[in-house]
């Protein structure tokens, strides 16, 4: 539905085979009406509480977050966001702000905390994903 949030939630028997085992996650989604600024889009979560192997160096503190992505609307653009308690960064821009649809793919290396991006088939910078104490 046009304008409308909704969720997804699906159940996950063993998130650190995404760590372990390598993976990736991907969806089509597209934001409808009118820009505005600092408008949040998407949202992808997904944490564990089951300990990490020895292989898999995460920095932080708290849970492992495997997935703490948003989209989010900056002057005009649409960026794809790692939320973090200690403050949010900005992990790859999909261009300009339309109500077309978008590509996310998040590729995870296997027996590693590594995640490379991918914002409409464009891979982006590969990052860490960390612990952290998000609510």
């Amino acid at each position: 539905q046009s304008n409308k949030a909704w969720s997804l939630t699906r159940p996950v028997d063993d998130a650190v085979s995404l760590l372990t085992r390598g993976g990736r996650l991907s969806c089509k989604f597209r934001l409808s009406g009118a820009l505005t600024n600092n408008q949040f889009g998407l949202g992808i979560y997904l944490y564990t509480d089951v300990a990490l192997p020895d292989v898999v160096a995460m920095t932080g503190t708290g849970n492992p977050f495997l997935m703490s992505f948003f989209t989010q609307t900056t002057d005009g653009k649409l960026n794809l966001m790692h939320h973090k308690k200690a403050g949010n960064t900005k992990l790859g821009e999909f261009g300009n702000y339309s109500n077309d649809w978008q590509t996310l793919e998040l590729v995870f290396t296997a027996g590693s905390a590594t995640v490379t991006p991918k914002l409409n088939g464009v891979a982006g910078p590969a990052f860490q994903v960390i612990k952290d104490s998000l609510t």
